[in-house]
């Protein structure tokens, strides 16, 4: 049985109260939560009121130590029932790289053994595979990504086979927001006997996780983004029938349960547990767990359903922009408060550069790892006002204008 968090139900309109609690959105108009979101009030004061008890009362202090390990247990059950999962199942990670690195190398693919990854990865989900590719002869295919998921379906089956050993890829795609149909990849996955990793990065805090649901082997979140959480703190799920069959490829003090120098022997953990090491920066995970608590405030079901208006909302006011290309799909069972265009013939860096002297912050992305196309990312967070997508399209069609 999995804990709970109660959700405060509101207003899809009214969330006054809970942007007020960003100091950041007094100075700019914030359309980068997908590379790091506002830091909220309460996680900063949990951050420094942990920080004020490690200071006063010494931090090395076994009672202190008792109560910070605890507290962090706190957390890990937190994190459980936000993803749908058992506490058991849950590993802190210092980031997603951490944690595909992790699983990359704990699964000891050997010369020959492909994996699939999609085309719309973050270099943190496919720098480890293509290190592989030269240290083990692994191989690595491209999954390419449409705004349609009988066509990623079929993708798939074109390329997957006896030698699929993984797939890695985005539960929300960091490039065009696509929320990729992730349980029917792990059906077709699982029957061929292939395990399944998903990247949370840009989905946790954004549209509603449950692994169990979407049947992953591994799931990999962040706090820094959606969440509006610190940077520099993450957690790895790993599904229960997994987690006896691998064995951590690094390890360290923490992991163990005991460990005997004179026979060579070490018993780990017989959770996720086994695969945490090394020093961890409990401050953070303990503001990662109030950072988990404030998106439970505001409401999941109210932040996907502002997401969509305020997308709905953008495309309405762009699509007829001369020059101006909509990637992100209007599809709603895939699309996300991700909303990502290009212009032709326009520099997208000079654009996101003329655009924080204006206050408002965008992102460029690169829409086309192949053709290394690159475009406009707008990340549309629950706390963006109909208001300031307003001024966004007006620079935006002065900038078309020139």
């Amino acid at each position: 049985m999995y804990l709970s968090i109660e959700v405060t139900v509101m207003e899809s309109n009214n969330f006054i109260k809970y942007r007020e609690q960003l100091p950041a959105l007094k100075k700019s108009i914030y359309l980068n939560t997908g590379g790091s979101g506002p830091l909220p009030i309460p996680i900063l004061e949990e951050i420094k009121s942990t920080y004020e008890y490690l200071a006063t009362e010494g931090q090395i202090l076994i009672p202190v130590v008792n109560n910070m390990k605890a507290k962090a247990e706190k957390v890990r059950n937190t994190i459980a029932s936000f993803l749908g999962a058992s506490p058991e199942e849950i590993s802190f990670t210092r980031c997603i790289t951490e944690g595909i690195n992790t699983i990359a190398y704990a699964m000891d693919l050997q010369r020959g053994d492909e994996v699939i990854i999609s085309d719309q990865e973050n270099p943190a989900f496919i720098l480890p595979f293509l290190n592989l590719v030269h240290i083990k002869g692994i191989k690595v295919k491209k999954l390419k990504i449409e705004n349609s998921i009988e066509k990623i379906i079929q993708n798939l089956k074109e390329i997957i086979n006896t030698k699929t050993k993984l797939i890695a890829l985005s539960h929300v795609t960091h490039v065009s927001g696509i929320q990729l149909p992730v349980t029917e990849i792990c059906n077709i996955a699982h029957s061929m006997g292939i395990l399944v990793a998903v990247d949370g990065a840009q989905a946790c805090g954004q549209v509603d996780v449950n692994v169990k649901f979407l049947g992953c082997d591994f799931y990999l979140m962040t706090c820094h983004k959606w969440l509006c959480g610190p940077e520099g703190v993450g957690a790895m799920y790993i599904d229960e029938k997994t987690l006896g069959k691998i064995r951590p490829p690094f390890t360290g003090v923490g992991a163990q349960e005991s460990f005997d120098f004179e026979n060579d022997i070490i018993v780990f953990h017989d959770n996720a547990k086994k695969f945490e090491f090394g020093g961890r920066h409990l401050p953070l995970y303990h503001a990662m767990g109030k950072a988990i608590e404030f998106n439970a405030q505001i409401g999941i079901n109210n932040i996907v359903k502002r997401s969509r208006e305020l997308a709905e909302n953008l495309r309405y006011r762009l699509k007829g922009l001369k020059g101006l290309n909509i990637i992100s799909p209007e599809n709603k069972e895939l699309s996300t408060g991700i909303f990502t265009f290009f212009i032709e013939n326009a520099d997208h860096e000079l654009i996101v550069r003329r655009a924080a002297e204006k206050n408002i912050i965008i992102q460029w992305r690169t829409i086309d790892l192949i053709k290394k196309t690159k475009g406009i990312r707008v990340s549309l967070a629950w706390f963006i006002t109909d208001e300031e997508i307003e001024t966004l399209t007006d620079f935006i069609e002065k900038t078309i204008k020139g």
